[in-house]
């Protein structure tokens, strides 16, 4: 049987904290494994962009942190979605996720120095704690390009251009279900079930 059921390539521009571990295992079930690439786990966004167009175009999951801008990087048609999230809860929640994943890029100094929340925040440890949906909505390839407290009107225009004539689907974490039907009937996809994963101690579900 075909698992890769839709005509295109399919994009989905995984903002960190907003249930895409579980949608990642749920995809993992519509396409064949050798026609997926995560990015930051099959390789960089430089490895990436190193890849030959006959690579490139033998991929028909997209998935990982990256930023809209990515699409100048894609040969052929491609379908995005995304999921978005209460930006509080989506800090909250990545605060928790870093204290515990050693292999986090800002686990030691969170860790070391036993931030708090609060400092966290403040910290700017991450350029992703400052707008890190707009970020990544905009066209840009990781959304660090941008230095912390620097996000303009401009960018904020570009993300909601984005969201509103270039992603097929944009879901909500506080509204899974309903995404996945959203997802389902859009890309043809047979009925979706999942459990959660990689859930933040501490925290809710989402």
């Amino acid at each position: 049987m075909n698992r890769d059921f839709s005509p295109d390539r399919v994009v989905f521009l995984h903002i960190p904290k907003t249930a895409g571990s579980t949608l990642y295992r749920i995809l993992e079930t519509h396409y064949r494994w050798e026609s997926i690439y995560t990015m930051w786990q099959d390789g960089t966004l430089d490895e990436f962009k190193a890849l030959s167009t006959e690579q490139k175009m033998a991929i028909r999951l997209l998935r990982g942190h990256f930023g809209f801008g990515i699409r100048t990087l894609l040969p052929g048609p491609s379908e995005y979605f995304t999921i978005l999230r209460d930006p509080t809860e989506r800090v909250i929640s990545y605060y928790h996720f870093v204290r515990r994943s050693p292999r986090h890029y800002c686990y030691e100094r969170v860790t070391k120095d036993n931030m708090s929340l609060e400092t966290f925040v403040t910290s700017r440890i991450d350029t992703l704690l400052d707008n890190g949906q707009t970020r990544l909505l905009a066209n840009r390839e990781s959304g660090h390009e941008i230095p912390f407290g620097s996000c303009t009107t401009a960018l904020l225009d570009e993300a909601k251009h984005n969201l509103r004539e270039q992603m097929k689907v944009v879901g909500l974490t506080e509204r899974f279900d309903e995404t996945l039907f959203l997802l389902q009937q859009a890309f043809g996809w047979r009925k979706l079930y999942y459990s959660r994963q990689n859930v933040s101690a501490g925290r809710s579900s989402q």
